[in-house]
Formats: structure tokens, sequence, C-alpha cells
């Protein structure tokens, strides 16, 4: 098929719809110079066996369209200038299968905004075109915005980041952004609107929280940690029945994690899981700094009373009413644990060292009760707040996961090497011999 309508100048319109070419292996200058041609159809093309297509369309330089999502050009095939002097193309649709790299007439676009010169080598068809498309910023990710703010009597205008497929867009070329309601305690917005290259809007939403006077008794809250916005308060393994112990985890849709605001007449409040009904309270109403937090029956003891404490960075601390200690105290002192692998004891000397200089003597306080604090439950703790807990558990426990993920390391970066396998038997008889002696004991 070389040649076939070379030079056909006044051809307008050409169907070729219904032509088997499944035994074609010639097609370069197919359509050369037929510079009037405005509609062509190729859609039953089969190019599998094709090796030579140099200037097939070469000045079609009244062509618009051109479908090629019916051609296979996966293999070896001459592509050179077959697409020289389309200068009216338009709209490209690319073949189905692609391994070849001829130039295209200028630069084109797909619908992410990407350009190419040259025709794209993927296993799919996509279009091109040559007016590159505005994006949409309503599909935009934002990175960067907080679910809430505490008050602090000023505007909240938090740096973002905005992408659109993978792409970092930017402020004043790409979009334009407006904050409202961002100041005074409710819900504040941002509004994107697409600016360039980009059209649409994309708005998000945050919480500002004046803690005290924003609590509506009834509804249901989350308790977050300023510091990791990704985790909780939770019952431990989501379990909701009495006296089950309370951690720090990661956020999700859980009901253990879910909590009803009850204001109490002294102006303390109750914090009840929305479903179990149960409240937060210190474990055995203890007055000691670092004793567990538990959902318990509710009562009308104190220790399941909390006060809301402001703090100079607009977070709260939930204090408790009887003893005024913080919920997360004993949380803070196991990331130091787990952060700097030293023992709970080197943890609290540190900490007494920079309350001392700090001259702040209600932690140093704190930490004298709790520094010979027997804590029976310290692996669970750690397995709560989702910290490895081999830094605490009984030492009669040898954990060799270490060793044998560097093993299999090696292993697979040079299975040749048979002595990282002996290396595995040896370790595997090794922790056999431990465990008889352990059960010995």
């Amino acid at each position: 098929m070389a040649f076939m309508f070379n030079n056909c100048s006044s051809l307008k319109e050409l169907d070729l719809g219904s032509f088997d070419t499944s035994k074609v292996e010639l097609m370069f200058r197919m359509f050369y110079n037929c510079s009037s041609l405005t509609k062509l159809n190729l859609s039953s093309f089969d190019t599998s066996k094709v090796g030579m297509m140099f200037s097939m369309f070469d000045g079609c330089s009244s062509l618009t369209e051109l479908d090629l999502s019916s051609f296979d050009t996966s293999g070896n095939v001459n592509m050179d200038d077959a697409f020289n002097n389309c200068t009216g193309l338009q709209s490209l649709r690319t073949p189905k299968k692609n391994a070849n790299n001829p130039e295209l007439p200028f630069v084109m676009y797909d619908s992410a905004g990407k350009d190419y010169s040259k025709l794209p080598t993927l296993s799919q068809s996509i279009v091109l075109t040559k007016t590159k498309q505005k994006q949409d910023i309503s599909r935009a990710s934002i990175a960067g915005v907080s679910l809430s703010y505490g008050y602090s009597g000023k505007a909240y205008t938090p740096n973002m980041t905005v992408k659109v497929n993978g792409v970092t867009l930017t402020e004043g070329k790409d979009y334009t952004v407006r904050f409202s309601n961002n100041k005074n305690p409710g819900t504040a917005t941002i509004t994107l609107t697409g600016k360039g290259d980009y059209t649409g809007t994309r708005t998000k939403t945050f919480e500002i929280v004046d803690c005290v006077s924003s609590l509506v008794p009834g509804r249901t809250y989350q308790l977050i940690p300023k510091n990791n916005s990704k985790t909780a308060v939770s019952s431990y393994s989501g379990k909701m029945v009495n006296n089950t112990k309370v951690y720090i985890t990661d956020r999700s849709s859980s009901e253990a994690m879910k909590f009803k605001a009850v204001k109490n007449t002294d102006e303390t409040w109750k914090f009840v899981n929305a479903k179990c009904e149960l409240a937060l309270a210190v474990q055995q109403n203890s007055s000691n700094v670092g004793a567990g937090i538990v959902l318990y029956n509710q009562t009308t003891k104190k220790a399941q009373n909390w006060k809301l404490s402001k703090k100079s960075d607009n977070s709260w601390a939930i204090m408790n009413a009887v003893t005024g200690y913080s919920i997360d105290l004993m949380s803070k002192v196991l990331y130091c644990m787990s952060a700097f692998q030293a023992p709970y004891k080197a943890v609290l000397i540190s900490l007494y060292e920079d309350a001392v200089r700090s001259d702040n003597e209600r932690v140093k306080t704190q930490i004298k009760e709790v520094i010979d604090m027997s804590l029976d439950d310290m692996p669970e703790r750690f397995r709560g707040l989702g910290l490895d807990d081999s830094l605490v558990m009984p030492s009669f426990v040898v954990n060799a996961s270490y060793l044998r993920e560097q093993i299999k390391k090696s292993e697979d970066s040079n299975p040749e090497l048979k002595y990282h396998y002996e290396n595995e038997m040896f370790l595997n008889n090794i922790m056999k011999e431990i465990q008889v002696i352990t059960r010995e004991k």
C-alpha cells in the first residue's frame, strides 16, 4: 500500500474503514501530499506486520483530526517524517501500542497537560491536542492544612501544598486562594480558583476551636494529640468493655475513638464513648502521675471528671479534675524511650534535669512521684502507641527479627552466595537452643 494515494492533492475525504490490512507490510508515503484531505477513516487498519510508515501522512496540511487508535506499531517500524508538514493537525489519537518516536509536527499535550514533541511510546491510546487543555483544579490535593486549630484571635492562613496530577501548583500563577471565616471559632473555608492553565474551584474546610466555648454537650468528638494529627485517643484493640485501657493509636473511623462531651455542673467535663457509654477515667482512681487511663462505668467519682486548660500554643490540655495531671504525660515518656532507645528511669532523669534548669517545680514533683513506679503493662502500653515493644520485653525474650531481616536482604541481593543461607540455618539453630533453655527454666 506504499504510495497508494501519493500526491492526490485534490482528495478531500477518504473512508478506508472496511480495508483488511492484516497482511500489509509497507505503508510509506501512502497519503503523501494529500494537502486537501480533511477527513480520513482508518478505524479498521491492522498494522501489526507493517515495517515501513515513513512519510505516511507527510504534507496532509488540511487534516485536523487523525485517529490511529487501531494501529499497532510496537515493533521496529520506520516512522520517520510520518507527520511532517501536518500543519493543520489539532487532535491526534495515538496507536494502541507504540514503541517508536517519530517527530510530531509541533508540541502537543495530553489530558494532564504533559507536553510531547515526539509520538509517545505507550501500551494504550491517548489523545494529544495542539492546544493545552486547562486542568480542573477541583481534583487538586491540598496538604499542610490541619483538621482544626485552637482559637487565637488571629486569622489562620495555613501554608499549603497544592497538586494536580502530581504537579505542584504555584499560588498566583496557577491559582488564587481566598479564606473565609478563618478567625473566630467555627468552620473556616479555603477556596482555590484556577488560573492560567487551570480552571474550576476547589474548597477545603478546617475547624477553629475555642475548646470550652465550642464543645457541645452530646456531640461526638475525637481527642487528637496536637503533635500528631494522625493519631487519636482510643480504647486498646478497639475493645469497649469496662476497665479497658486507653491509648493513643492511629486514627480510623473506629467507634472506640468517638467520644461525647458531657458537661458537669461544676464546669468540668466527662468524655463518654459514643457507643458503649463508658467514660474516660483514671485507673483505680489513682492520684499518681503516669496512672493508666481506662474506660469505666459512669459514676460520680471525680476521677472521671476533666478540666480543659488552654496552652500558649492554642492547643488544649485535658487535665484530671482531681490530680491536675495531663492525660498524655505517660505517652510522652514512652515516646522518648522508643525514640532514644533509653530505659524508663533514664528518660525521667533527663526530664528532671531539664525541669531543674527551667525551674519547673510542677514537673519536678510529677517525676519524683513516678520515678520508682513499676509499670507491669509497659509492653502493652508500647504496642498501644504503635511502638516496638522489644525495648521493654522481659530479658529472657530474644528478638532476632533484625538479624533475620539483614540475612534476608543479603540473600535477595546475592542469591548466588551460599553462606547467607548457612547463616540463616545457624541463626535458626541458635534460636531453637534458646527456646529449649527457656522452657527448661
